[in-house]
């Protein structure tokens, strides 16, 4: 999409009212957000894209089956296809919603305010296994596992708010509400919080964390989310003789740096041999970022660690 594109999809969406896009301002990268400079756009990065309404670069997503693979700015409609004219109407709402944050950054590191018996309130049935999954992204894995388990319950704890409020939307579309919720918090806040309120109605049987963000640069591997405290906990409150906890990546690095955290805990024990990794995925409901990956012919990598026998 070109420039002038990008200003009338920006239009009328609303991001600016009826004001008249400068794109020249657009090019050197200064776009007002609801009166506010918006910087997120350069040479170096060679693209636009869109911004809330703080000023932080975000992505776009437009399909409502949530493709990892997320484009800015595609438009449908029935205008002119490739000036994304306004004039034949937006079929579709942009939605866009920030693919990285800082979990290190003093708004996420708040513990949240959770109101007590929330666990009894969500699910139907609380007295339910529990399958928690870390970094739940928009839902779309917790609602199909939801589907296909009626018999486990399954809670998605995501650190972006928006990817929650979206996931429990379509909880209320799919009809799909009584053994799937999503709370909106840092795993390595509020974990044990959340873990106490869970094991008062029943029993943790699985966790899994899936493609968790990367954070390449070096200085910020420290904002992973796979951390000592997290594991610990987590390995902890897992069910014994049988709890499991899955991990995946579609990076190596990230996926070696998981199984590496886990397997210095002595109450879990890794399924698969040193150096090998699980070639189908045992759950069997793949995420989006999976499907993604797995489409384009690449490698997820990931294992499994069973918790031990108490005894």
């Amino acid at each position: 999409m070109n420039l002038r594109s990008l200003a009338l999809v920006w239009r009328a969406e609303g991001g600016v009212g009826k004001e008249r896009i400068s794109l020249p301002r657009i090019a050197e990268g200064a776009l007002r957000v609801a009166g506010r400079p918006c910087y997120c756009s350069s040479s170096s990065r060679g693209s636009v894209a869109f911004c809330d309404k703080s000023g932080t670069d975000i992505g776009a997503s437009t399909d409502d089956e949530e493709e990892a693979s997320t484009t800015v700015g595609k438009v449908e409609k029935g205008g002119d296809e490739t000036t994304g004219s306004p004039r034949g109407g937006i079929k579709k709402k942009l939605r866009a919603i920030r693919q990285h944050v800082n979990p290190l950054s003093s708004l996420y590191q708040r513990p949240v305010d959770l109101p007590e018996g929330w666990v009894k309130a969500a699910f139907a049935k609380p007295h339910l296994p529990f399958h928690i999954d870390i970094g739940s992204a928009r839902g779309r894995f917790c609602i199909d596992m939801a589907r296909e388990k009626s018999e486990i319950n399954f809670l998605g704890l995501e650190i972006r708010r928006p990817c929650v409020e979206e996931a429990l939307k379509k909880m209320e579309k799919y009809g799909i509400k009584d053994n799937v919720h999503f709370v909106a918090l840092n795993a390595n806040v509020d974990i044990d919080r959340v873990v106490k309120d869970v094991q008062e109605q029943s029993e943790i049987v699985r966790y899994s964390v899936q493609f968790p963000d990367p954070h390449f640069k070096a200085k910020h591997k420290k904002r992973r989310m796979v951390q000592p405290a997290l594991v610990a906990a987590m390995c902890a409150s897992l069910k014994p003789e049988g709890g499991e906890i899955l991990i995946q990546s579609d990076v190596l690095e990230v996926a070696e740096s998981m199984r590496e955290a886990f397997a210095e805990d002595e109450l879990v024990t890794d399924v698969c041999p040193p150096g090998e990794w699980m070639e189908e995925n045992p759950l069997m409901v793949p995420t989006e970022r999976e499907k993604l990956t797995l489409g384009r012919g690449d490698p997820v990598y990931r294992t499994v660690f069973r918790r031990k026998d108490s005894s």
